[in-house]
């Protein structure tokens, strides 16, 4: 961000513009995709139905849609935040390594 906020400037003569001109770039970010945000829960209570529905091992599907609701709930942050791949990446680490020793 701060790159671009860089060279946006630099194709700015006026240089008192400058100022305003970084406040309002920072102040914007991207307004949230709520219809894939809504598919995504979609999709993912439909899976969550699926796996538990049949199956008679309750323990299991429990963890499976508990896992669910965890990942979604942290792929809002993350797409709320902006975080970019490497924030994602460090804060995904904890899950898996939960999700790794917690199995059956």
């Amino acid at each position: 961000m701060e790159e671009y906020i860089k060279t946006l400037l630099e194709q700015v003569r006026c240089k008192k513009a400058h100022a305003l001109i970084e406040g309002e770039i920072r102040v914007h970010r991207p307004e949230m995709a709520w219809d894939m945000v809504i598919l995504v829960a979609v999709i993912s209570i439909i899976a969550i139905a699926l796996h538990v529905l049949p199956d008679k091992n309750i323990k299991g599907a429990g963890r499976f849609a508990l896992f669910t609701v965890v990942g979604f709930v942290m792929m809002l942050v993350v797409y709320r935040n902006g975080w970019h791949c490497k924030s994602c990446f460090l804060a995904c680490c904890p899950c898996h390594i939960v999700t790794w020793v917690a199995k059956p």
